[in-house]
């Protein structure tokens, strides 16, 4: 017994040693043994699992290959083996199970995981091979790049079983870039159609920045990251998962290879390993098949060009010994018609022109009439015409029979052809070695005909040699036109030396502007801010074209249009067809027709700031004076403004020194202010002194009184002097206030002339009047009014001797009541009249002065005018000649809605105005 225990104890011992999970259950599928790797698997004691069902433990559907296996070994007593993948384990198991004697199973579990690992390499590496060995066969014969790309997306997207597979290649389709999606693998419930996408179509916008990463997505619903509603487009393709995988040259995204499917997938590895090297060998396949398209088109071409040398080299020599151009063109359409076998040729030179106003010239032709070379003299491309398709797309145009083309369907030159027996042509365009486009060269044929190669061959030889002519000749032009551009610049800055105004400068500048363009009109404008208009200035010639007078700033109704033009859209604009334009329709009287026109604006910081025009060139304008006038527009603005800041300083400089005068005239005016307000008060104070000193000292009543009215009259001189000063202190910092009312001046002058006239009376001098008998209405402040009146007469009053005479007139002058005070006083040098309304100007400025007073009060006067948007000016024909003053203030604009009942009642002799009421009514007068 004891030796049975110890050899049970030894067989537990060797099966807890063992890597393999060991377990063993009764016919009962009762845990009957289990060793230490099954624990330390299942994560269970021994203790947990003896006794209990296995398939309690560890259920498991009948349906299942664990399930099926046990049930085998344990009906029909075999031993079985198998391998299954454990997701409780997470690993590969290879299982034995063995039936025993007693009825129930012993199994082992094996894990394998690292040989599966190793045999799914191998498989995959198998595969792989497989799968590229397939598709080099299948691309390795093709030259086709688009064959190349059509046949390896059908190879990957049958391997892989995919909807849809394509390789698109990034190409710049109207500046924007796009993939070229027109080679496709798709299954047919699966169709998108073939064309060009932009990259936005067929990756997320967040991954444009990012395109060296591979894009694996395996389902768009449950795909983190992805917003269904932003992601461009792929709900409308149906698209559920999908892999793009970039192909990167040279750093630069060149193109990708994609995978769409309509149900969500996950991708595996190797997919994703295989569709980056399809994307390799299919830009490797294509860049070596396009390489070698390109090596044979380039030995085909040689040998053309070989074969074209030598048949043409007699015409090249005569070309490069023949320096007459005319017959030159004339050679080389005739060559052009020899080797096309045609009747008809032609040679055209390409003359760009600005925007829509490009142009061919023709140069020379052969075997057509005299009508059709006038018709195609210059030939605008914007004209539908048979050269315009050439133009445009810059490839030969063949029109085997004209009969059967479309875009000559019911066009004028359908019918001219036909009258001229024309069935057929080709047009080549001609472009130099830069790939400038200089010109055409066309042939015609008088019956339906298709050139051979070897004719389109040697036209292309042929065809290089005009266009190296051609644009020698175009050079030529740009040099001389160069000259021409010097020689005006260098012609303006002369005339900027010599011109000593810029109205002379600017006729001179349009006089050269004139002779380069040859035209008949030419202007210079200067716009503000608004755009409008500021300052123009037309040329001498254009004026008498026009019938403008130097005076006149407009030019009439003939440009307005062209200034719109160029002002909105800040461009040269060239015409040679005014007719379209409403103004040129209707041309006023006297105004010639403008046929042509080219302006050129001149902008600053962007904006338009002024233009430079031209008009009525002979034949029309073409490149040539456009880019002349462009390249003379800035530098006669800068000229012109230069010679006006020039003027503008001379102005700032004169302005400068006079205000230095007048600064100085002012300091003295000061100086001789000062003396003369100490003389002013000296006299008043040192009376008021004396009459203090006589209060002090006087005993009789009389003489006190006495003192005391002298004090009064010298305090009141004081007052006055005082009150003057505030006054202008108070106009010259805009501190008056005005109680302005609609007031009868009539009254003002009259009652002001009453209170005065015991002044006058006093002193001998008469005072007289002539006021008009309407009323005369204005807005001001009546106590203003009187103060300003007062001053004036007081004025006159002090200048004029005993026996002379003050007379004052209101009169009403349109919009102006005037009022004019003249006497017939000391007069006034007309040199000083300009000063007289200056601070402390007067007749006579000395100390010793009998007439006193500080020379403000004419400051006033002219102060308080100017408040009431009035002016005042002073006349004298000489000293002792008397003086006028004359005052003028806006009369009154009342509305005939608004304005106030004035009554004016009658009290007889010096009646005054009333003004009792105001309301909202018609005027009515009362005398």
């Amino acid at each position: 017994m004891a030796k049975e225990k110890t050899q049970s104890s030894w067989i537990d011992e060797v099966l807890d040693s063992i890597t393999d999970a060991f377990y063993i259950v009764d016919d009962q599928w009762r845990f009957t043994y289990i060793n230490r790797k099954a624990e330390k698997w299942w994560q269970r004691s021994k203790n947990d699992l003896l006794g209990t069902l296995m398939w309690d433990m560890f259920p498991a559907p009948e349906t299942t290959v664990c399930w099926e296996m046990h049930h085998k070994a344990a009906t029909e007593r075999i031993a079985v083996q198998w391998d299954a993948y454990s997701p409780f384990l997470n690993a590969w198991v290879e299982v034995n199970v063995y039936p025993l004697s007693s009825g129930g199973l012993a199994i082992y579990y094996r894990d394998i995981t690292e040989r599966k690992k190793t045999e799914e390499v191998i498989l995959q590496n198998e595969e792989r091979q497989a799968y590229l060995l397939k598709l080099s066969d299948a691309i390795k014969s093709l030259t086709d790049p688009n064959e190349i790309q059509m046949t390896a997306a059908c190879v990957c997207g049958e391997h892989i079983g995919v909807d849809r597979a394509f390789y698109s290649e990034v190409v710049m389709k109207d500046g924007i870039a796009q993939y070229d999606v027109r080679h496709i693998y798709q299954v047919p419930e699966f169709v998108i159609a073939p064309g060009f996408y932009p990259l936005s179509k067929c990756c997320d916008e967040n991954d444009l920045g990012n395109k060296e990463q591979t894009k694996i997505v395996c389902g768009i619903v449950n795909e983190s990251g992805i917003d269904q509603e932003s992601e461009p487009d792929f709900g409308s393709l149906n698209v559920k998962s999908w892999v793009t995988v970039p192909v990167i040259k040279d750093g630069a995204y060149v193109a990708c290879f994609g995978v769409h499917h309509r149900r969500p997938r996950q991708w595996t590895l190797q997919e994703v390993l295989l569709m980056k090297e399809t994307a390799a060998n299919i830009l490797d396949a294509v860049e070596q098949a396009r390489a070698e398209k390109a090596l044979r088109e380039s030995r085909a071409q040689l040998a053309t060009e070989l074969e074209g040398t030598r048949l043409l080299h007699r015409i090249s020599a005569e070309l490069i010994n023949d320096h007459n151009p005319e017959a030159l063109y004339e050679k080389i359409i005739a060559t052009a018609s020899k080797i096309m076998h045609s009747q008809f040729a032609s040679i055209q030179m390409f003359r760009p022109g600005c925007d829509n106003d490009e142009k061919l010239k023709l140069l020379a032709y052969l075997g057509f009439n005299e009508n059709l070379p006038g018709f195609w003299l210059w030939m605008g491309i914007s004209a539908k015409s048979i050269f315009d398709a050439a133009l445009r797309s810059g490839q030969r145009v063949i029109v085997k029979n004209i009969n059967k083309c479309d875009f000559m369907r019911g066009t004028a030159q359908k019918e001219i052809f036909l009258q001229t027996t024309i069935q057929a042509f080709q047009i080549t365009p001609l472009f130099s070695r830069t790939g400038r486009l200089v010109g055409l060269i066309s042939t015609y044929w008088n019956e339906p005909y298709k050139p051979s190669e070897n004719e389109l061959c040697l036209m292309d030889v042929l065809a290089r040699q005009a266009a190296d002519m051609l644009e020698r000749k175009l050079d030529e032009e740009k040099i001389s036109r160069q000259n021409v551009i010097l020689q005006a610049i260098n012609a303006v800055h002369e005339k900027c030396i010599f011109s000593d105004t810029m109205q002379h400068l600017g006729n001179d500048c349009l006089k050269i502007i004139e002779k380069v363009t040859h035209s008949e009109i030419s202007f210079v404008a200067e716009f503000g801010k608004d755009t409008l208009i500021h300052n123009i200035l037309v040329s001498v010639a254009g004026r008498e074209c026009l019938n403008i007078c130097e005076e006149e700033r407009g030019m009439g109704r003939p440009f307005s249009s062209f200034f719109d033009i160029v002002v909105n859209g800040g461009k040269t604009f060239l015409t040679n067809d005014t007719s379209a334009y409403a103004e040129i329709k209707d041309i006023p009287p006297g105004h010639p027709l403008i046929q042509s026109f080219l302006g050129v604006p001149f902008l600053r910081d962007g904006k338009v700031a002024g233009m430079i025009g031209v008009a009525n060139r002979n034949g029309g304008y073409t490149e040539d004076e456009r880019q002349i006038l462009e390249a003379m527009t800035p530098m006669v603005f800068e000229v012109l403004l230069r010679k006006r800041a020039e003027e503008a300083l001379q102005k700032s400089e004169s302005k400068a020194m006079t205000l230095v005068d007048e600064l100085t005239k002012t300091d003295q005016s000061k100086n001789e202010f000062i003396g003369v307000l100490s003389h002013e008060l000296r006299n008043p104070l040192a009376a008021i002194s004396a009459g203090l000193q006589l209060l002090d000292v006087a005993q009789d009543e009389k003489q006190r009184e006495k003192a005391k009215k002298i004090m009064k009259r010298q305090m009141k001189q004081i007052s006055k002097l005082v009150d003057d000063l505030l006054d202008l202190t108070r106009i010259t910092q805009n501190k008056v206030h005005l109680r302005k009312e609609y007031i009868n001046i009539n009254e003002i002058v009259r009652n002001t002339i009453e209170d005065l006239r015991p002044e006058f009376t006093k002193k001998g001098v008469q005072l007289g009047m002539k006021i008009r008998r309407q009323p005369v209405i204005v807005y001001a402040d009546p106590v203003r009014i009187t103060q300003i009146l007062g001053n004036i007469l007081f004025n006159a009053l002090k200048f004029t001797p005993t026996d002379g005479m003050v007379w004052l007139s209101l009169s009403q002058d349109k919009n102006s009541a005037v009022i004019k005070v003249t006497d017939t006083g000391i007069g006034v040098n007309p040199e000083i009249i300009p000063q007289l309304f200056t601070p402390f100007t007067q007749v006579n400025n000395t100390l010793d002065r009998q007439m006193g007073g500080l020379g403000l009060g004419l400051s006033i006067v002219k102060g308080i005018i100017e408040l009431h948007n009035g002016s005042v000016t002073a006349f004298s024909k000489g000293l002792g000649k008397g003086s006028v003053f004359s005052i003028r203030l806006p009369v009154a604009a009342v509305k005939e809605e608004e304005r106030h009942t004035i009554v004016i009642k009658d009290h007889g002799m010096g009646s005054s105005t009333d003004f009792t009421s105001v309301t909202r009514k018609a005027v009515v007068w009362k005398n």
